[in-house]
């Protein structure tokens, strides 16, 4: 990898993690559009089983984590640790696709 390359990784992930922290203070508190759709048709009960029953449970529900509890500072940890997988998964894929296309 040469060092043009290098600098724009870093600088991917540098601009991924300064979205992230600016993100928690730029976000709603109202619940989104299909939130608010589900609240506004479906009745309480129902809503509330809905909420209550997971396939699969979340690693950070509501963007938080669990262990350290609400507030800022488990938001902004649980934005900068989704930037930093999504960094790992695409460059992962990329490195795949070349490996392919490399094979060809």
């Amino acid at each position: 990898m040469d060092k043009k390359t290098k600098q724009l990784i870093v600088g991917g992930i540098i601009t991924a993690i300064l979205i992230a922290v600016v993100s928690g203070f730029l976000a709603s508190a109202d619940p989104d559009g299909l939130e608010k759709a589900m609240e506004d048709i479906l009745p309480e009960e129902l809503l509330h089983e809905i909420e209550e029953s997971h396939l699969i449970e979340s690693p950070m529900p509501d963007y938080e984590i669990e262990s350290i509890g609400e507030g800022p500072i488990s938001n902004l940890i649980s934005f900068i640790f989704g930037a930093i997988v999504a960094f790992i998964l695409a460059y992962g894929l990329g490195y795949l696709l070349k490996r392919k296309r490399e094979k060809d």
